[in-house]
Order: C-alpha cells, then sequence, then structure tokens
C-alpha cells in the first residue's frame, strides 16, 4: 500500500484503522509495522504514532545510486542465464509499457518498469544480489507521487527503451547487457535530477510570489539573500 501510494507520504499509520482495512489483528499488524520500520519505510512508533517516509530527493538519489551498483551486473547473469521464458516475460512487459504509456496511465506505467527490471534482476539468480535490490526501496520510486520523470518520455520512447534492453540480453552480449542496463539507469538519474532541479526552481518562484504580494500598497518586501 506504500508502494502503490495508497499511503502516502507523511500519513499517519492509525493501528484499529489499519487493522479494519486490512482484516487482521493487532499482534501481526505490529509486527509489520515494526518490519516496515526495519526497513525504513516508516518511522516513529512512540505516542506520537508511525508514519510514512516522506523520500526526499536525497533519498531518490541514493536509491537511483544503488540501482547503478546492481543492476548492471544483475543484468549480466541473467544474459548468462537467458532463456525462451525471460525474454517473452520481458517482451510482454515493454508492450505493455507502450500501452500504458499511450494511456497516460503514470501510474501502472511505473508498476510495470519496476516489474521489468525486478525480472531481470531476479534471473540473475544470484541470491544476495537480489535481497540487495529488495531491500533498497527501490519500488518506491514507482509510487504515483514519485513517477513524475515518465511524462518526460515521448510516448512510444518507454517501450522502445526497453525493447533494446530485451533485444541486447537475447542476444547473449553479457558485455552490451551490462552497459545498456548501466546506461539506461544513469539517464534515469539525469531525468529525476533534471525534475528536482525544476521543481525547486518553481517553489522559489511562488515563494518570492506569496512574499510579494504579502507586502503593503503593492511593494515587494526587500530581498534577504540566500
Amino acid at each position: 500500500m506504500i508502494y502503490r501510494g495508497v499511503l502516502p507520504a507523511g500519513k499517519r499509520l492509525i493501528e484499529h484503522e489499519l487493522a479494519g482495512l486490512l482484516m487482521v489483528s493487532r499482534i501481526p499488524l505490529r509486527e509489520a509495522l515494526a518490519r516496515l520500520q526495519a526497513e525504513g519505510l516508516v518511522h516513529g512508533g512512540n505516542r506520537m504514532g508511525t508514519f510514512v517516509i516522506d523520500i526526499t530527493p536525497k533519498d531518490i538519489a541514493e536509491i537511483n545510486s544503488i540501482r547503478l551498483i546492481l543492476e548492471p551486473p544483475a543484468a549480466r547473469l541473467a544474459t548468462e542465464n537467458v532463456d525462451a521464458i525471460l525474454i517473452r516475460r520481458l517482451r510482454r512487459l515493454c508492450l505493455l509499457m507502450g500501452k500504458l504509456s499511450g494511456e497516460n496511465n503514470l501510474t501502472k506505467l511505473a508498476e510495470c518498469d519496476y516489474d521489468f527490471h525486478w525480472t531481470i534482476v531476479q534471473a540473475s539468480k544470484h541470491t544476495r544480489l537480489i535481497r540487495a535490490f529488495e531491500i533498497s526501496q527501490v519500488r518506491i520510486l514507482g509510487r504515483p507521487d514519485e513517477s513524475e520523470y515518465l511524462k518526460t518520455a515521448a510516448p512510444d520512447q518507454t517501450e522502445q527503451e526497453h525493447t533494446q534492453i530485451v533485444d541486447i540480453i537475447a542476444s547473449g552480449d553479457v558485455d552490451a547487457a551490462e552497459k545498456v542496463i548501466f546506461d539506461h539507469v544513469k539517464a534515469t538519474i539525469t531525468a529525476f535530477g533534471g525534475l528536482y532541479e525544476t521543481s525547486r526552481s518553481r517553489k522559489k518562484k511562488t515563494t518570492r510570489r506569496a512574499s510579494g504580494s504579502a507586502a503593503p500598497f503593492g511593494r515587494t518586501s526587500p530581498s534577504t539573500g540566500s
């Protein structure tokens, strides 16, 4: 529910409400919340309550930097282990990405994008690498409030980029597979960074306009600098 954005960042988690929603008793719910806290997805747990974490630009940068470490070797191993089942699964996901992109369904598109990369990681058959990917909160990037970067791509771009990855994995070229995933994740990091800078610039302009409108007789307040 956190990954799908049903429980948004900053949401206070009230035990009896969650227990009713999930139809579970308090004991397994508390165990689940403790696990989420250990994984860094919620914080609190004291008398103030438990809250869903707020993902900051720094968090996003760190998560993507971990992807840059884990996914290229995963792609290399997946290419070594490649079979027809893996390729069919990845191609189906590419086609679904194209459909969802055309419908501008960013939430489902982000989920599909995660499934694509998760499938490659699983195909590596490297137990510790898979576990590292699982606990790195990569899936949080697919939340509705974190998937805005997908808007920057042309309608067919996402499908084409991922189809290229599949073609290279299917070819059995392990070096090329490692490189194409590295370049792909690196481009994602750049896209996230650009959106963050744009968002920060807009917030600054909004703050300046609000400050100016609050000054008497239409005069702007003197700048304090930054």
